[in-house]
Order: structure tokens, then sequence, then C-alpha cells
């Protein structure tokens, strides 16, 4: 899968059908100041057109990235991850993404700090892995 590829949301198809009961629930967990939802149901279910139809009806920005098997490398993974949080705000993982090249001698764990306090500075951020 091509980067660009990962790092939107999908269009909406015009005869995609509208799930308002669901729509309803994402708005109201986010306009009540959920931190965190969960959409999860079998494969096949429409979890990512529900999301994107979400996002499509909010204006506002927003990172996605769809990960798949390959993702699993954390050089990757965190590439990956800071790529689609500076869509929604260029000014978030500027440190980390200098010191991605020094993630072996580096602990993740000093990368996601990082990332958070970036994250945490521009609050509140909508996510989509």
């Amino acid at each position: 899968m091509e980067i660009t590829t990962k790092l939107f949301a999908p269009s909406i198809n015009s005869k995609t059908v509208k799930r308002k009961r669901l729509l309803d629930k994402l708005n109201c967990g986010f306009n009540e100041g959920g931190s965190l939802t969960l959409i999860s149901a079998p494969a096949g279910y429409g979890k990512t057109t529900l999301a994107a139809e979400w996002l499509s009806g909010l204006n506002r920005s927003f990172a996605w990235l769809s990960l798949d098997i390959h993702d699993n490398d954390p050089v990757r993974f965190f590439t990956y991850m800071i790529s689609s949080l500076q869509i929604a705000d260029k000014s978030v993982g500027i440190s980390a993404k200098d010191i991605l090249g020094s993630l072996n001698m580096l602990s993740k764990e000093t990368l996601m700090n990082l990332l958070i306090k970036d994250i945490a500075s521009i609050a509140p951020l909508i996510m989509v892995f």
C-alpha cells in the first residue's frame, strides 16, 4: 500500500447507506468531550466507511492512518503515524521525526513521550488508526 493511501480517509460513495443512529452516537461522544471512541465489529461491517462518513461531516482536521501487517516495524509505524498527525497539524511530531532515525539507540517510550506532548499541546485532535 502506498503511503498516500494510508494517510487519507476513503471517499464516501453517494450510494452509501447512511447509518444515522451510529453517526449520532459518534457525535454524542465527541460533543460530550469523550476522549476515546472504539468502533468494533467483524471484518466487512463498515467500520472504515462509518468513520470516514462521520469525519466528513465534522468539518475538523483529523489524522487518519490505515495500518496493515507490514507496519509492525517500529520505525515504519512511527514514520507513518507522524506523517498522519502532521496532516492534521504541521507542528506535531517535529522533534520526534528528527530523532526517528536513531530509534534503535533511543527508547520507543522517549519517542512516544515527545509525540504525546505535541498532541496534548494542540488537543483536541481526532485520530483514526
